[in-house]
C-alpha cells in the first residue's frame, strides 16, 4: 500500500510543479466537445458519455454525463503536466491518472482508494453511449418494474425498477430498500437494455435481454461484483416501509451518544445544546453517494428551519484509520454540499460498528439512516436509505412529506 501511496503523490508533485498546468496552451492540447469515456470491467466494456470545455481562463473542464445528471470536474481537480493528467474527484477518494497520446485521445486508470483501479479510455468526437446494431423499432419498457437481484440465493434482494424511454433512448434507475443505483443512462437496442453511470464512486453496467415479458439480465459493479437480475413490470410493486425497518429497542427510550466533532471536541448527546430542538441524526459516510444525495437535501432543510429550532448531526462512519484522515474526508464532502450543520466522528465504515454505536435500535442496516427527534427527545421516525433525485416523484414525494413532517414537529409544544 505504502508504494501506491508514493507512486500518487510522486505523480501529483510532477503534474503541480508547472503553475499553468491546466491550460490549452500546453502541447497536447485536447479537442473540445463530446467525448466517450470507456471502463475495462473484466469481460464488458463500461461506456459514459464526457464532455471537455475550455474556460475564459484556459482551464480545461471534464463533465461527465448520465442522462440529467451532470458531473463536473474543473480548476484545481484537473491538473495536467505535459502528456500526463491527473483528475480528482470534488467530494469522493477517487481520481484518474491518465495518459494524452493525442488530442482525441487519453487512456489510463480511475483509482478509488490506493487499492482500487479500473483502467479507462477517452475518445474524442463519439455521442453515442452504446452502439445501437438492431434497426427495428426497439420493445417499450417504459414504466415501472419489480426487480430480482440475485434472485433464488442467499443474496436476493428487491428493487423497482424505474425506465424512461424515448425512442432507443432510456433514462431510469433502481430503487431498493437502501438507496437506488444512481442516474442511469443508455438504450433499447431492440430486444436489449444497455445501461449505465459513473458517479465518481461507483461505476455500474447493466445489460438485460427481455423475453416474453420478463427482462434477463447481468448488473456489473466495477471490477469487484457481478451478478444477475430479472424484472417483470408491476405498477403496483412497492418494497417495504423504509421508515419500519430499523426501530428503537424494547426496554429503550432515546438515543445518546459522546463523540468527537471535526476538531476532536467531545459532544454528548442529549444534553442542553439540543434541549426543545427538534433533532435530525444522520447516520452516514463520506465514502456514500447516496449520503452525499441526503446531505444536499439535509443541508437546505437546515438552512431553511434552523432559526425556527431544527438541528442537524451528520454521524460519519470512515473508511481510514486515522482520525484526521477521516475528518479530511468528512471535511470535502461538507464543503460540498456548502452545509452549516454540526458533523461528528462516529467511527469506522461499517453497519456492524454503527451499531455498536447505537446499541439502543435493532439494527442500522443502511448508509444513510437518519433518526427524526422532537423537542421532548421521542424519536418519531427513523429511515432508513435515501431515495436520490435519480428516482424522480420518489425523491420529490419524500421530500415534500419530510417537510411537512419537520413543520409539524416544529410547531409542537
Amino acid at each position: 500500500m505504502k508504494k501506491h501511496i508514493v507512486h500518487f503523490f510522486l505523480f501529483y508533485f510532477l503534474l503541480t510543479g508547472c503553475t499553468d498546468s491546466n491550460s490549452k496552451k500546453s502541447s497536447n492540447r485536447l479537442q473540445t466537445g463530446n467525448w466517450l469515456l470507456t471502463f475495462s470491467i473484466t469481460d464488458e466494456k463500461l461506456p459514459v458519455n464526457l464532455h471537455i470545455n475550455i474556460k475564459q481562463d484556459s482551464s480545461y473542464t471534464f463533465t461527465i454525463i448520465n442522462g440529467k445528471e451532470k458531473i463536473t470536474y474543473a480548476d484545481s481537480n484537473v491538473v495536467i503536466k505535459g502528456k500526463s493528467i491527473l483528475i480528482t474527484d470534488p467530494v469522493f477518494e477517487s481520481w484518474f491518472e491518465g495518459k494524452i497520446i493525442s488530442s482525441k485521445k487519453i487512456i489510463g486508470k480511475w483509482y478509488k482508494g490506493v487499492d482500487y483501479s479500473i483502467p479507462f479510455e477517452a475518445v474524442y468526437g463519439i455521442e453515442q453511449r452504446f452502439k445501437i446494431n438492431n434497426k427495428n423499432v426497439p420493445e417499450n419498457i417504459n414504466g415501472k418494474w419489480e426487480a430480482t437481484f440475485s434472485p433464488n440465493t442467499k443474496e436476493e434482494y428487491k428493487a423497482i425498477g424505474i425506465f424512461n424511454q424515448d425512442g432507443n433512448v432510456i433514462d431510469g434507475t433502481f430503487a431498493t430498500e437502501f438507496g437506488d443505483y444512481r442516474f442511469l443512462n443508455g438504450v433499447m437496442d431492440g430486444d436489449s437494455l444497455k445501461l449505465s453511470t459513473f458517479d465518481g464512486s461507483h461505476a455500474f453496467l447493466f445489460k438485460a435481454k427481455l423475453i416474453n415479458d420478463t427482462l434477463k439480465g447481468i448488473f456489473w459493479s466495477g471490477t469487484h461484483w457481478k451478478e444477475k437480475w430479472t424484472a417483470i413490470k408491476n405498477d403496483t410493486f412497492r418494497l417495504r416501509n423504509p421508515e419500519e425497518l430499523t426501530y428503537l429497542k424494547e426496554g429503550f427510550n432515546e438515543i445518546n451518544f459522546k463523540l468527537p466533532d471535526l476538531d476532536s471536541n467531545i459532544v454528548e448527546f442529549p444534553s442542553v445544546q439540543f434541549k426543545n430542538k427538534v433533532v435530525i441524526i444522520n447516520i452516514m459516510g463520506s465514502w456514500c453517494p447516496n449520503c452525499k444525495d441526503e446531505l444536499i437535501y439535509l443541508s437546505k432543510i437546515y438552512n431553511k428551519y434552523h432559526d425556527e429550532g431544527l438541528e442537524v448531526i451528520s454521524i460519519a462512519f470512515e473508511r481510514n484509520k486515522d482520525f484526521w484522515k477521516n475528518v479530511e474526508a468528512v471535511k470535502k464532502e461538507k464543503n460540498f454540499a456548502k452545509a452549516k450543520h454540526l458533523f461528528l466522528i462516529g467511527g469506522k465504515a461499517s453497519k456492524v460498528e454503527a451499531s455498536k454505536v447505537f446499541p439502543m435500535l435493532n439494527q442500522i442496516i443502511s448508509f444513510p439512516t437518519s433518526i427524526f427527534i422532537d423537542k421532548k427527545g421521542n424519536i418519531r421516525k427513523i429511515r432508513t436509505g435515501f431515495y436520490g433525485p435519480a428516482t424522480g416523484k420518489y425523491y420529490t414525494e419524500y421530500c415534500q412529506r419530510t417537510d411537512s413532517f419537520i413543520r409539524i414537529l416544529l410547531n409542537e409544544e
